[in-house]
């Protein structure tokens, strides 16, 4: 059993992420939950579209009448030790819930990789972390508080309106503004990471393996290679003591990506893009000079120009030979990166790991080569893969449909929860007609 002592509706921390402004739209900031029925109310009656932003939530579409910002409702709503749960406001970000609870020796069970998001946007969109062991996000809720279109607020849990529990935990952002994400937690442990070089194509037969045996992996890796960067890293039993836990917070703290650019990864990607046959030489030798062995800090945040998909661990040898054999032909992907990571199963009706455990291949490009995006989701697509919502992807709803075995329960609980099609994003758009 844990604990935590915190006053209940206090705002503790801000967003950072400065002011959401959307083409075309009325942008409202609620500061309290009362203003965001009056908004979704007032919406309502006027027949307006409703998209909820924030970060970690899909992009609104330029139809947008109203743009919710919920990042103003911040802080510790309540606790129950009894289940080892924490109820935050919807707008806390990752980063400051997992401060919030390491000074009280516990940490988020399948905390996101990036700190940056908000719980509701991550818990959205399906975001996930490193740790083999555990599912995406919205996987490892115990609850969300959602103002349906109604205005009502809605508290789904595996008890309370349990018939959209498995719809709502990743909603995409459709089925009502989630205001509250009942959070489960654990006691904090140290992380000891240690980093080493390995050949991709025998690190993809040992995911099995790498799953049972560790409590974090990721795999860094330039396609245009065979050379990889592993980071593996084991929990300290030692480190479960809140003092022992301030120590070590370094350890475990989702920063923001440092931004290592520096010439010669510029010089690097500017003569792909120019002189792709070039770009095997340079990424050999940018591998040959990149610093490995025991390490404190976590792998950074993945870029924006990413799109990321879910893929059978059967079937992983076939996409690094696929990738391999794209990067070589394609200008667009010499300085492409790609991430793997594992993912446990969970039982949310429109994630990609539903029932199953899969591998997150998530490919990052330079900005300037954001259109080649549009081509490794084909090339993802055709290899299995089902999309992250959160990342780069154009599927629609009868694809989802047709390969994700609960997605028509899902749309079925977005209609009966906004039968009118008022809550909207480009994702929800896309795949809710």
């Amino acid at each position: 059993m844990v604990s935590l002592t915190v006053s209940a509706n206090t705002s503790l921390v801000q967003q950072r992420g400065g002011d959401v402004a959307i083409a075309g739209a009325r942008t409202v900031r609620p500061a309290n939950l009362a203003a965001v029925i009056g908004e979704v109310l007032a919406a309502r009656d006027a027949g307006e579209t409703i998209a909820v932003v924030g970060a970690g939530f899909p992009a609104a579409t330029k139809k947008a009448h109203l743009a919710l910002d919920i990042s103003a409702l911040t802080g510790v709503v309540d606790t129950n030790a009894a289940a080892n749960t924490v109820t935050f406001y919807g707008g806390t970000t990752v980063r400051d819930a997992r401060e919030l609870l390491r000074k009280q020796g516990l940490d988020l069970v399948g905390s996101p990789a990036d700190g940056r998001l908000t719980l509701a946007g991550a818990a959205s969109t399906g975001a996930h972390g490193l740790n083999p062991a555990e599912p995406i996000f919205s996987g490892a809720i115990a609850g969300i508080g959602l103002v349906t279109i109604d205005g009502q607020l809605r508290n789904i849990d595996e008890r309370r309106d349990a018939q959209f529990w498995s719809a709502a935990k990743l909603s995409l952002g459709a089925l009502g503004v989630p205001v509250t994400v009942t959070v489960k937690v654990r006691p904090y442990v140290g992380l000891e990471l240690r980093q080493r070089k390995r050949n991709i194509n025998e690190l993809v037969y040992e995911l099995a393996e790498a799953r049972n045996k560790t409590d974090f992996y990721c795999v860094d890796w330039r396609p245009l290679g065979a050379e990889a960067h592993l980071t593996v890293g084991w929990y300290s039993d030692e480190s479960t003591q809140p003092a022992v836990a301030v120590e070590k917070r370094a350890e475990l703290t989702a920063a923001e990506p440092k931004r290592k650019t520096g010439r010669f990864r510029r010089f690097r990607e500017a003569v792909a893009r120019r002189l792709p046959f070039l770009a095997p030489v340079l990424t050999r030798a940018a591998n040959r000079f990149d610093r490995f062995g025991e390490q404190t800090e976590l792998p950074a945040v993945l870029d924006d120009a990413t799109t990321e998909f879910y893929i059978a661990p059967s079937r992983m040898p076939f996409v690094v030979e696929t990738l391999q054999e794209f990067a070589r032909g394609h200008r667009g992907l010499g300085s492409a990166r790609v991430r793997i990571s594992l993912v446990a199963p969970d039982d949310a009706w429109a994630s990609a790991a539903y029932r199953r455990e899969m591998v997150a291949v998530a490919v990052t490009v330079p900005a300037a080569d954001r259109a080649a995006l549009a081509e490794v989701e084909d090339l993802l697509l055709w290899l299995g893969g089902l999309p992250n919502w959160g990342r780069f992807n154009t599927v629609t709803g009868a694809e989802a449909a047709h390969v994700m075995p609960r997605f028509s329960d899902f749309l079925h609980i977005c209609h009966d929860l906004d039968p009118y099609g008022q809550m909207q994003n480009r994702v929800a758009a896309r795949l809710i007609a």
